[in-house]
């Protein structure tokens, strides 16, 4: 859901939907993971282990930041940081 930036609401219906797509299927008819159930497992397994790669990544190569302060409107000034990461994963084995 993240990857594909879907809302978190969508998985209220996630469960009904499984059930009627796959009736005869066991695990679909026990899967039940709602909003809080599926936000859990987003902040608390899913994002440390990125946090990590992404905090290892950081520390190992070179990244860029950018600024664009340029398209402010309203009274309060937005300051949008935006940093630019290059993942290369090279994955080898020798016989």
């Amino acid at each position: 859901m993240v990857q594909h930036n879907i809302p978190l609401a969508f998985s209220d219906h996630l469960s009904p939907l499984f059930k009627e797509c796959f009736p005869d299927s066991k695990i679909a008819q026990k899967y039940s993971s709602a909003r809080t159930k599926t936000t859990a497992i987003i902040n608390k397994c899913v994002a440390p282990y990125f946090m990590d790669e992404l905090v290892t990544n950081l520390c190992d190569h070179p990244f860029s930041l950018t600024t664009d302060g340029s398209n402010d409107t309203g009274r309060e000034k937005l300051n949008p940081l935006t940093q630019n990461v290059e993942f290369t994963r090279c994955d080898s084995t020798i016989s």
